[in-house]
């Protein structure tokens, strides 16, 4: 069920005062539901003018959540949306790095279990806690099991900086799951930045996000970059190492990058990752044609290939401990 038909669901019930039938919106039929009536759009405008009415008698903390929730499900298959940059955050670790940072700007939290609220770690003065039900709570997370606590936050989205030390490149890393671990193994080891090229999953996606578990606002992420655009969020002197499966003449095994790259304290790597299923493109390849100083980088498997968040950390760590050394 989407999110929006979610919402659709719960005002529906609302506002004929039976929400208290349904243990939880999972429950509901979405298209016996929605066959009822012959035409989709007449039912949206019957919940849009349902909706509006059941505002004038609903509670603050309500009208609140359904309001972010519909910006929320505006956006394009994202947690993100362009336009406010509004993002769901569920759970307590996830609220718990945000709050820790200035990169995002949480005004409300909604709750269903007071006994949350006994952590210091998800208190900050000036907010707004808002208590909801249980069966809203579960209307309105992305999740089948949620922790009865949510918020909704506005990103303050930073631009890609090109004087950092360790960057990382996902190209075209498609599946959330494996984003979300690449995303917060790069925060754990202290990575700067991720640029991710257009085809790769969009970071704010509800799943990337919970998988992550808050390593979004421990470095700088940047999305849908062209590749010709690379360039320009690359300084020339950056050491480039790409994840590379295939066996060449060229390819250099993972324990003896240290003795190849020959790295100084000033020095800026960047570590590439490709695709799941076709790896990296050959674009990163050329650029060696330019000027750029490419390494390719093998981990020795007895297997075809390692997943891409798994090798991602083995490379990601190795180059940490290198550049620790210098």
């Amino acid at each position: 069920m989407t999110q929006k038909q979610k919402i659709h669901i719960f005002f529906f019930i609302k506002a004929f005062g039976k929400f208290k039938l349904f243990q939880t919106a999972e429950n509901v039929n979405t298209s016996d539901f929605i066959t009822k009536f012959k035409n989709k759009h007449i039912l949206n405008r019957k919940i849009e003018k349902l909706s509006s009415k059941s505002h004038q008698k609903t509670d603050h903390a309500i009208k609140d959540l359904m309001s972010l929730s519909k910006k929320l499900i505006n956006s394009k298959n994202s947690a993100l949306n362009p336009r406010n940059n509004l993002i769901l955050l569920e759970g307590k670790i996830l609220l718990k790095e945000a709050l820790k940072t200035d990169q995002i700007q949480i005004e409300k939290i909604f709750y269903s279990d007071e006994n949350l609220l006994q952590d210091k770690n998800l208190y900050r003065p000036g907010l707004i806690y808002h208590k909801i039900s249980q069966e809203l709570m579960e209307t309105i997370s992305d999740v089948k099991t949620n922790q009865g606590i949510l918020a909704f936050g506005k990103l303050s989205l930073k631009p890609s900086l090109n004087k950092k030390k360790f960057s990382v490149i996902l190209d075209q890393v498609s599946d959330p799951g494996n984003m979300g671990t690449i995303i917060r193994t790069a925060a754990a080891i202290g990575c700067d930045q991720i640029i991710m090229t257009k085809g790769s999953a969009n970071p704010w996606n509800p799943k990337v996000l919970r998988s992550a578990m808050g390593g979004h606002f421990h470095l700088i992420i940047s999305q849908n970059f062209e590749l010709d655009e690379i360039k320009e969020q690359i300084p020339i002197d950056t050491k480039i190492i790409i994840a590379d499966s295939k066996d060449s003449d060229n390819t250099i095994d993972y324990l003896n990058l240290e003795t190849h790259l020959n790295l100084n304290k000033n020095d800026k790597i960047c570590l590439v990752i490709g695709n799941e299923a076709h790896g990296v493109s050959n674009f990163f390849y050329a650029l060696k044609n330019i000027g750029y100083n490419i390494f390719r980088t093998k981990i020795p498997i007895l297997m075809d290939s390692l997943n891409c968040s798994v090798a991602f950390a083995i490379l990601a760590f190795e180059l940490k401990r290198i550049l620790n050394k210098k």
